[in-house]
């Protein structure tokens, strides 16, 4: 069941109501009421249709450029701020999709009314579905020389003048209103009148006219699937998303299933590895007590055992090259006449590059050198007249 409510003003105290059949054709019930019947009113509905009224509502269009960005869309307000009456900080702008052209539709009413509004239906326990101007109501046509279409309503005409466009205005200057919209649009002339009558001053005018009888506005068809809808942007209730969510019940469903399956089969596996993990870490400081019972074993027992190798490396490496560098010195001390040009150290070998004057010595160092703990020799002898070079070198006995 459908329910549609059109407050009658901006205090949004009273509404007209009527309750629709399902296919949204047939009336079961209408009336007026005060705004604290309106759970009384349209609570059993599936589905609810606000109307605010149209004197409060301003319907026009701002020109931006073609597949304009969510930024500009935001923005629209000061695209249209000429066309306001007040601050654009008092006002909200609710927007239908961009048109071929570039336009963008555009409906703007006192942000305290939209406020009042969804306080009054969230009090009452209301979803409402769409909240919309009541000139949608009114019908329209695409018609070349279409002009406008004029419904009576409320003591008053909504006249509307494009798909997104009209207002309300009083009978007093309905004819003027339709001299201004000819003019703005010279090539229509139709006009289609729902009313009992149509006043001498609308016959007047160069125009023609169709009279219809008078359409029940509440009840009658929307005849148009893009509307513009002020219940977006901070006004957008969770139940759209709820309604969404129905359609997608069964998808979600069995995405949810699979996910848990996901995660369960992972948690398993992940479970798996850290026992697995433990016991390996268990074994290592088992090992490493066993073995090692001067360290403390912590949680990290292989990273530990490979920083003792390592320092007990350097310090092995480090007590070898003192030993060699005492080997040579004891050496060298009994041939002064030997000097050292330069010392090195490297892989486990000491070598040492020498310079002297006295061939005799060098002979003599390579017999004693026979006598050494170490792997040594002598190599690369340059002899000359001035001097004779070579390289003492000492390594690991084997």
């Amino acid at each position: 069941m459908l329910c549609r409510i059109n407050f009658h003003d901006h205090d949004l105290q009273s509404f007209d109501w009527v309750k629709l059949d399902d296919s949204g054709s047939g009336v079961i019930d209408a009336g007026s009421s005060d705004a604290d019947q309106l759970r009384r009113v349209c609570g059993n509905s599936s589905s609810v249709q606000v109307f605010l009224p149209q004197q409060d509502i301003h319907l026009t269009s701002a020109q931006l450029p073609p597949k304009a960005s969510k930024q500009q869309l935001n923005a629209i307000a000061f695209a249209i701020e000429d066309h306001l009456a007040d601050d654009i900080d008092n006002c909200f702008c609710a927007i239908s999709n961009q048109q071929e052209d570039g336009r963008v539709p555009v409906a703007v009413i006192e942000r305290d009314i939209m406020d009042d509004c969804m306080q009054l239906l969230a009090d009452q326990n209301i979803n409402a579905r769409e909240i919309l101007a009541p000139v949608y109501l009114c019908p329209w046509s695409d018609a070349a020389d279409f002009l406008s279409s004029v419904c009576e309503f409320n003591g008053g005409y909504l006249l509307r003048h494009g798909e997104h466009a009209g207002f309300y205005c009083d009978a007093a200057i309905l004819p003027q209103l339709l001299k201004l919209l000819q003019k703005q649009k010279p090539g229509a002339s139709r006009v289609d009148f729902y009313a009992e009558a149509v006043t001498d001053e609308v016959l007047g005018l160069e125009l023609e006219v169709y009279q219809h009888p008078p359409r029940d506005l509440l009840a009658a068809s929307l005849d148009q699937p893009q509307r513009i809808n002020f219940k977006q942007k901070e006004y957008q209730s969770a139940h759209i998303w709820v309604e969404s969510m129905k359609r997608w019940k069964w998808p979600l469903l069995v995405g949810s299933m699979l996910l848990l399956v996901f995660l369960s089969t992972t948690g398993i596996g992940l479970w798996n590895k850290t026992r697995v993990h433990d016991e390996l870490i268990a074994q290592q400081q088992a090992l490493l007590k066993r073995h090692l019972p001067q360290l403390e074993p912590g949680s990290r027992p292989k990273q530990q055992m490979i920083r003792h190798l390592t320092a007990s490396q350097q310090t092995q490496g480090e007590t070898r090259f003192l030993d060699m560098l005492y080997e040579y010195a004891d050496l060298i001390s009994s041939f002064p006449d030997i000097k050292t040009s330069r010392l090195q150290y490297q892989q486990a070998t000491l070598s040492a590059s020498l310079e002297s004057k006295n061939l005799k010595s060098l002979e003599s160092l390579r017999n004693r050198i026979a006598e050494s703990k170490f792997d040594a020799q002598i190599e690369n002898v340059n002899i000359s007249p001035q001097q004779t070079t070579g390289r003492l070198v000492l390594k690991e006995a084997r």
